[in-house]
């Protein structure tokens, strides 16, 4: 057994010994965070949960009996309060074997004073763990969360012997507070991450090596041009540009970037790609990651420092760093920066704007530093949003077009065009094109082919999608799959929702060609049930939308 002994390290006159599931009130540390404060409600009891789910460790001892001799028996007590809830727990062992071994040792657990969390307590890897389950309000209708987590390593602060105690030597050794972060396990299986923000010194050093750990820019005269305008084939042809000028904060160097061409800037995918810029200096390796509806543009870079210690500090350096993107467009279009963001569609025509930024200070992520990072809202959780608001899809455009073919063969080919709208993730499905098969049956969702041949994306959102339509064209139904890594980015939920709905009286034109005759049926916006809602892990980091360093 590995027993640790300590000096008694400015100890009161008198040890706090009064345990009860009252609210603490007298803490020897206070964390401190931006969750606690204010009233509980079920709404941020949810955010915590979903967010930081983890209880306050307060007034914690060790009392272990015969230690010196080898003896393991002993106590554990402390106070703990649940952040999310604001409720607390005495939660006290006595008497206990505080070195369990063999392969049931984990299975040890121990009740605190009120139902549903319990601890468990080892003397030999000297850790603590927690595991706990609680409602985010007091109806059977409310989120049940439950959470596991390690106190590893607690601080003592002092131990004090006891040579006269009954059961023999004593040793009471006082612990500091602490909190115990926890791994959801209900309603899924995270680890949530606090966002990783970049630190910003409030005084910069004098050397660019030591600038380049905490690295900082400004950017300047950025232009952002959209060019887009519609064939008379009905193609939209879009193209972009940016340009800039950059100063890296740490060796102080002013550099320009131009790209062209930024269809590369967004992928099927969804995924915000790195592009090369056309930079002044050939030798120089500056690349820009736009993401215009998201409204976030990133930097990476590479650069030397010519201060350092010669075979000990490092002289070349790499950073990335993300800003929000600020822009002002012109009036050529009657563009603003929020049209920009999360716009479904344009109208037919040209459609060409420029945008531009006020110069702008930011702070990113050495190499090593830069952490994963969502792809999906962390301000407005598509986490948690998906769990709790997705009751209903609301289908905007409804337009159902079937064209009936008498000559040379008959045949009919029916299409649909509308707009799905998440409430929880705040997503919007764009599906326009959709071939339809109205036999009543699960079917896949694909969109038809552009009149170039180009076979159509699902929106990236969707990692799947099917629908039923009934003949009559009275019921619809879709199935539909998305992901959200908000809440940690390094294992997202995948989340299948099925949502059903019996349409009304839909307002249809026809009219007739030389080959047949088209007919179109249209709704105003309704809404689509949704009959069931489950999740799961998806074992693997997201591969598509856009890097949103928690916004």
């Amino acid at each position: 057994m590995i027993f640790v002994r300590l000096l008694l390290l400015g100890l009161g006159a008198s040890i706090a010994t009064a345990w009860s599931s009252r609210v603490v009130d007298s803490r020897q540390y206070y964390p401190g965070d931006p969750s606690e404060g204010g009233p509980v409600t079920p709404q941020t009891c949810l955010e915590a949960s979903f967010t930081s789910p983890r209880w306050g460790i307060y007034n914690p001892t060790l009392v272990t009996v015969n230690g010196s001799s080898g003896g393991s028996q002993g106590d554990i007590r402390f106070l703990t309060i649940n952040f999310a809830t604001d409720v607390s727990a005495a939660c006290i062992a006595r008497n206990i074997e505080l070195d369990p071994k063999g392969p049931d040792a984990l299975d040890i657990w121990h009740d605190c004073d009120i139902p549903n969390l319990k601890f468990q307590f080892n003397l030999t890897s000297f850790d603590m763990r927690l595991r706990g389950s609680w409602f985010c309000n007091n109806t059977t209708d409310g989120f049940n969360f439950t959470a596991q987590g390690v106190w590893e390593q607690p601080l003592i602060q002092g131990c004090l012997d006891d040579w006269q105690a009954p059961r023999g030597e004593e040793t009471l050794c006082i612990m500091g507070n602490s909190q115990v972060w926890g791994t959801l396990t209900t309603p899924v299986q995270i680890q949530p991450q606090l966002p990783i923000r970049p630190y910003t010194p409030s005084e910069l050093p004098e050397r660019c090596v030591d600038r380049s750990w905490d690295p900082q820019w400004r950017v300047y005269q950025l232009v952002y041009r959209n060019y887009s305008s519609v064939s008379m084939v009905n193609n939209t042809r879009e193209t972009q540009e940016l340009t800039f000028e950059l100063t890296n904060i740490s060796n102080e160097k002013r550099s320009q970037c131009r790209i062209t061409s930024l269809g590369n800037f967004t992928s099927a995918d969804g995924s915000t790609p790195w592009v090369s810029c056309q930079a002044s200096d050939p030798d120089e390796k500056l690349s820009v990651m736009l993401a215009v509806q998201s409204g976030i543009m990133g930097v990476r870079q590479d650069w030397n420092c010519l201060d350092g210690v010669e075979g000990i500090e490092p002289s070349h350096y790499s950073g990335t760093g993300f800003m929000p993107l600020s822009l002002t467009c012109g009036a050529s279009t009657n563009q603003t920066a929020s049209a920009l963001r999360g716009r479904v569609s344009r109208p037919n025509g040209s459609s060409t704007f420029q945008c531009t930024m006020p110069a702008t200070n930011f702070t990113g992520y050495e190499a090593s530093q830069l952490p994963v990072m969502p792809h999906t809202p962390y301000t407005k959780s598509c986490t948690i949003g998906s769990i709790t608001n997705t009751s209903s899809l609301i289908v905007r455009g409804y337009d159902i077009r079937t064209v009936t073919i008498v000559r040379p063969t008959k045949s009919k080919t029916i299409f649909g065009s509308f707009d799905l709208y998440n409430p929880g993730s705040l997503d919007t499905y764009g599906l326009q094109g959709l071939q339809i098969q109205d036999d009543g049956r699960w079917h896949d969702c694909t969109l038809a082919p552009t009149e170039s041949g180009e076979q159509q994306p699902l929106p990236w959102q969707l990692y799947h999608c099917e629908y039923r339509f009934s003949p009559d064209h009275r019921n619809i139904a879709f199935k539909l799959n998305w992901a959200c890594d908000d809440r940690d980015p390094l294992h997202p939920i995948l989340f299948t929702a099925t949502a059903t709905s019996t349409l009304h009286t839909q307002e249809c034109f026809e009219w007739r060609t030389e080959q047949g005759v088209i007919s179109s049926c249209r709704l105003p916006e309704f809404s689509m049930l949704v009959e069931s809602l489950s999740w799961s892990p998806l074992f693997s980091p997201m591969e598509r939308g856009p890097t949103l360093p928690w916004v």
